[in-house]
């Protein structure tokens, strides 16, 4: 069981721009330890109703032993694709995505090549309810040489949403 609460700010600026400031901590082990801690930075663009593109930095604190915090960065560019008929919706992202690199080399065991992500997934919004289910998968491939695929996950999930700035989720 792991729980990941996390927050975030959006800041709307002229044509169609928008800046992004997000914390969140994953804990693990039964929500009894810190996995890690992400802090991500960046700006989008909405280029229509349908279409948005962003990059970002991230400066992550991951936890290898209690205690001991390796700290690592990186960047990722994102464009995300949204259609919505309806109560229902449809998503794709795509994630091109740089190593992450630990501020301490002489210790760095992070893989050098980048990663793409792609994530689908489609939502229902429950009429006259605050409540949206949703079912979402994602792919995981390396550049470079070798089996490009190294990793997927998929889950589904209910989310609470009490107004627009709060929710609350469950996923499997």
């Amino acid at each position: 069981f792991q729980v990941s609460p996390s927050a975030g700010l959006n800041f709307d600026l002229p044509r169609k721009f928008r800046a992004m400031v997000e914390e969140e901590i994953r804990l693990k082990e039964n929500c009894t330890q810190l996995d890690r801690q992400i802090n991500s930075i960046g700006a989008g663009y909405r280029i229509n109703k349908f279409v948005r593109v962003a990059v970002y930095y991230r400066l992550e604190a991951k936890q290898e032993h209690p205690g001991l915090y390796n700290w690592r960065q990186g960047v990722y560019g994102d464009l995300s694709l949204k259609y919505t008929t309806g109560s229902l919706s449809f998503n794709y992202r795509a994630r091109l995505q740089s190593a992450k690199v630990e501020f301490n080399r002489q210790n760095d065991r992070s893989d050098k090549r980048l990663t793409q992500r792609h994530k689908a997934g489609c939502t229902y919004n429950v009429p006259d309810m605050p409540l949206e289910l949703s079912a979402e998968g994602e792919l995981f491939c390396k550049t470079g040489n070798g089996y490009p695929l190294s990793a997927y996950r998929l889950w589904a999930g209910i989310a609470w949403k009490p107004g627009k700035v709060h929710e609350f989720a469950l996923k499997y």
